[in-house]
């Protein structure tokens, strides 16, 4: 019966391990060929995904500063191209993301994919250029909006030229990363008193602060005026070049972070679009600031009038602790490993036999006596179902509430033992 039961065992084990394989080898055929993005892999996937966008020349785009967009493209299009871009098929993405989206109406799943009519984000968010599929040329099809005829499906943007199979276009309201403002909104007022479509244009004219930044920041911001909160495409430009007069003049992507460097004429709240998330430290000038959550998502610091060099730090929070966690706990393990392996490999296994046998005693362990050798034979190189087969053979078992390992008790006087009364018969 066990010889049966362990060929099915392996019969099993063979049947799952090549499930896995099949399953495995098709996903990377499929993945590869593109087949799962419902794009043609040689017409689409290679020339445009897997090219990385060779054919594509624009200064600072592979280095992170600055985000692009696709228009009605392929997802992960920026991963393939190694470029920061607002459309992504990405599941792993900090809270704080899927908190702006939900704000500005825009549905965050697994994928970010803003639409046209979100229009002010795009600024808020830094993106410089577009990318739409020379063949298709949808974004600059003439279209009609509330009645009116649009050149393209997003205001503010001009064709720069046509590469790489891409009709390119740039943002007429760009911002770089790292921008000042001049006024404030509560947040209270921010979620009540605003529409959804509404917020992305707000964020451009203030920037959305909690109570407790109101109280710490006092004086720096004014609170935005009621008769500013009208906003349409015209104000829309003028915002986003209000917002590019106060902003940085350098940004550098860093393995571990950002680094950025502003003039300022007065003391004022930094705003970058960088997903807030636990674990940000930033420091002005080296002094170490604290990492302020503003506009729903996304971080602010405090900088100075004059010259400031901003630098932010991204660590995993308790990677440190982890990882010295375990440390620790492999250490001990060796130890406890070496401790044992010494008395063994001399013979001197005393350790062992009184571990095993409190471990029993504690755990009730109970070996079959007709149990299989393979059974009996125990990881400690201990022949359980033999001791418990002895135990059972001679009688020897202890009664509960007995200590097994207690010397056996000498007969009194005058009492004969088993042996004497064996010799007297």
């Amino acid at each position: 019966r066990l010889l049966m039961e362990g060929k099915r065992r392996k019969m099993c084990e063979a049947a799952l391990m090549s499930i896995v394989l099949l399953y495995s080898g098709t996903a990377i055929i499929f993945i590869g060929q593109g087949k799962t993005l419902s794009y043609d892999s040689r017409q689409y996937v290679i020339p445009y995904a897997l090219s990385r966008g060779r054919d594509i020349h624009l200064d600072g785009m592979r280095e992170g500063r600055y985000r692009v967009d696709f228009y009605n493209d392929m997802d992960n299009m920026g991963m393939f191209w190694d470029a920061s871009c607002i459309q992504a098929f990405h599941s792993i993405v900090p809270p704080s993301v899927i908190d702006f989206y939900t704000s500005v109406g825009v549905q965050r799943g697994v994928g970010s994919r803003p639409k046209v009519d979100r229009y002010a984000i795009r600024s808020l968010l830094s993106v410089r250029y577009l990318f739409d599929n020379a063949e298709k040329g949808e974004f600059g099809k003439m279209t009609v909006v509330d009645g009116q005829q649009k050149k393209t499906k997003m205001p503010g943007w001009t064709l720069l030229r046509t590469e790489g199979g891409y009709n390119i276009w740039e943002n007429d309201g760009y911002i770089p990363y790292g921008f000042t403002y001049d006024y404030y909104i509560p947040q209270d007022e921010y979620d009540s008193g605003f529409e959804e479509s509404e917020r992305g244009s707000l964020m451009l004219r203030a920037i959305v602060l909690d109570d407790r930044q109101i109280e710490r920041y006092d004086g720096l911001l004014q609170p935005l005026p009621a008769e500013q909160t009208d906003f349409d495409e015209g104000s829309y430009l003028i915002d986003c070049a209000n917002r590019a007069e106060t902003c940085c003049y350098d940004f550098t992507v860093e393995r571990s972070g950002f680094s950025a460097a502003i003039n300022m004429d007065r003391e004022n709240l930094v705003f970058f679009s960088i997903p807030y998330q636990e674990g940000w430290r930033a420091w002005v000038n080296g002094q170490e600031v604290p990492v302020e959550r503003v506009n729903v998502g996304f971080m602010a610091v405090k900088c100075g009038a004059g010259h400031s060099k901003i630098r932010f730090v991204f660590e995993t929070p308790l990677l440190k602790a982890g990882a010295v966690s375990t440390a620790v706990c492999t250490a001990v393990f060796v130890f406890y490993v070496l401790f044992f392996a010494y008395d063994v490999r001399r013979g001197r296994n005393v350790r062992f036999r009184r571990f095993v046998r409190t471990l029993r005693r504690r755990c009730r362990i109970n070996v079959p006596s007709d149990a299989p050798t393979a059974v009996r034979h125990d990881v400690f190189g201990e022949d359980a179902g033999a001791s418990a087969k002895g135990e059972a053979l001679t009688g020897e078992a202890a009664a509960p509430g007995e200590n097994p390992d207690a010397p056996a008790e000498e007969p009194r006087a005058g009492e004969d033992s088993p042996g004497a009364s064996g010799e007297q018969a």
